[in-house]
């Protein structure tokens, strides 16, 4: 009696997975997103469809821009980049000692540009996973380094 049970109850877990496994199966191949089976709708609902970001940007005496990366350093990087916001509110020396340093912790030299733009764009992104539009893009302030 016991063994018929063990029996049972193993052939009903294997028919869980292997119905469990079918669906999955099927709303890959059908590309549907039934719920516990989506890529998340759910969650990727509630956020917006636009993405703001700030950047800081070297200018040079020929008016190049480059945008400053703060390096492959996690901690570092993040730390920088959150510093980036704040630029526009400082007053006018704040804002030149707190770009030489940015501009140092990103591996240039503060001599070597004209000025620092903090550059704010604002994106549309692709639901299907293309490349996101351009929606705005301007510079916030200006900073003179000379």
């Amino acid at each position: 009696m016991a063994a018929r049970r063990v029996a049972a109850e193993r052939w009903r877990a294997r028919l869980v997975a292997y119905v469990v496994v079918l669906v999955l199966v099927v709303c890959a191949v059908a590309t549907l997103e039934p719920w516990p089976f989506s890529s998340l709708r759910l969650f990727s609902g509630i956020r917006t469809a636009e993405q703001v970001q700030l950047r800081l940007i070297t200018v040079d005496d020929a008016g190049r821009r480059d945008p400053v990366s703060f390096g492959d350093q996690k901690l570092v990087a993040s730390a920088a980049a959150r510093q980036v916001p704040t630029i526009a509110r400082l007053p006018s020396g704040q804002q030149q000692s707190l770009v030489r340093t940015l501009l140092r912790v990103g591996g240039k030299d503060p001599d070597a540009f004209r000025s620092v733009v903090v550059e704010r764009t604002v994106r549309r992104l692709d639901p299907d996973g293309g490349p996101p539009a351009v929606l705005d893009r301007r510079d916030i302030v200006t900073v003179d380094l000379s």
